[in-house]
């Protein structure tokens, strides 16, 4: 690797975080150097994910976690040498152990949202398909969840950012949207502000003063407490359109249900109470405090509890891959794959990136179709099988069931038949 040339740094990125991907770690952009005018980077240095060392927290986290700096000394460094950046220095040795194949598209710097994953998210999110079903489609795409390029809860997070990216402007954009309607000589719309407080106060001492209920007792309780049933004091609390107690019942009689008989530093022990007809059964449940298990082993987890069981590739006992080349999903897959990452290039690139790419797929789709011509119709139709069929094996002894409406015979009316 030492000597190598690169034009830019994303493509020296690019490179060593692909060799990182099939060696088994994961990359982190280290120190540089930038030029005595502040332009440009003279010197990148990347590094193992696990190179330093954590950080000793004073106070203990809530959450567990495992150390993720060893201090690893692996890493390549490039200048930039006549326009060009070169490798001046590259460590491969790790001084830990590396990830696993099945488990390498976990790590940090292999995961990521391309464009075009984004903008299929966007399209499936306007025809209301919710995102743990966007994930599950990503997955047969492209062939496993090792294959996506992210992971499930990247996909959440990106979402999750696009709607604090519109909060605070949805009002506004609803606006717009009415406005650019009005050349429609049909449509009309109406905007209705909310109260506030001030206006809510002024309108209770208005009423209040006309009516001669100033000195009522009752009335000046219900006002002290306005800020539990008045909209404008409770607008900022979510509550489903609620204004009310009476819903509470139904939460009520689930917790009612879980009953605490023992809690003390080893254990919790809950009292489930369940009526089914007249009978009524009582069912325990212990919770250990002492073994403090967080999680299951990774070696106790079958591959077929997971989620991607179904869409993650079938290997034999040399560990190579088994497919169907005839299949049509996995052709469609294969090719979807590929396409997406080009059209991810397209989509970061300038116009005439995609006018490029159009007019190559209108040269490959002209291509295709003389290939098709060529070959003739009996390439597209398939043949009407024989009606004339050679039987190896015969048909199975008819089994009535229970229930079918006919009684079946015994063995005497069998013989009074024949």
């Amino acid at each position: 690797m030492k000597n190598c040339e690169f034009q830019t740094l994303d493509e020296f990125f690019e490179f060593y975080n692909n060799y990182a991907f099939e060696a088994g770690f994961s990359v982190r952009r280290s120190l540089r150097e930038q030029s005595r005018d502040g332009t440009e980077i003279v010197r990148q240095e990347l590094c193992c994910h696990k190179e330093g060392h954590s950080k000793k927290l004073k106070a203990q986290p809530k959450r567990r976690k495992g150390i993720i700096r060893k201090g690893c000394l692996a890493k390549v460094t490039v200048v930039k040498r006549s326009g060009v950046y070169v490798v001046s220095q590259f460590i491969e040795g790790h001084n830990h152990p590396l990830t696993s194949p099945p488990r390498v598209h976990l790590l940090k710097s292999h995961r990521g949202i391309s464009h075009a994953t984004r903008c299929l998210t966007m399209e499936l999110r306007v025809v209301n398909i919710p995102t743990h079903q966007q994930i599950s489609l990503l997955e047969v795409q492209s062939r496993g969840i090792e294959n996506m390029g992210c992971m499930g809860k990247d996909i959440y997070n990106y979402e999750r950012d696009k709607r604090n990216e519109l909060k605070g402007h949805v009002g506004d954009m609803l606006y717009a949207h009415f406005l650019s309607q009005q050349e429609n000589p049909f449509f009309t719309f109406k905007i209705e502000e909310d109260e506030t407080t001030e206006e809510f106060d002024k309108k209770w001492k208005k009423v209040v003063e006309s009516s001669n209920l100033s000195d009522n007792g009752w009335l000046q309780s219900i006002y002290d407490i306005r800020a539990s049933w008045v909209p404008a004091y409770c607008n900022h609390i979510f509550s489903t359109g609620m204004s009310s107690s009476q819903c509470a019942e139904s939460c009520h009689s689930f917790f009612k249900k879980f009953q605490i008989i023992k809690d003390d530093e080893y254990q919790s022990v809950y009292l489930v109470k369940k009526r089914s007809d007249q009978i009524q059964k009582d069912r325990e449940i212990v919770y250990d405090k002492v073994q403090e298990v967080d999680y299951l082993p990774q070696q106790y987890i079958l591959n077929r509890w997971t989620k991607a069981a179904k869409s993650a590739a079938v290997k034999d006992l040399g560990g190579l891959e088994i497919t169907d080349t005839n299949a049509l999903v996995v052709k469609r897959s294969k090719l979807f794959h590929h396409a997406s990452l080009l059209i991810d290039k397209v989509l970061t690139s300038p116009d005439e990136g995609s006018t490029i790419f159009i007019e190559a797929l209108d040269n490959v789709f002209n291509k295709l179709k003389e290939m098709q011509v060529d070959k003739g119709e009996s390439a597209c139709v398939r043949k009407k099988p024989s009606d004339v069929f050679q039987h190896r094996y015969n048909e199975p002894n008819q089994v009535r069931a229970k229930g079918c409406g006919k009684r079946l015979k015994k063995g005497k009316g069998r013989k009074r038949e024949r």
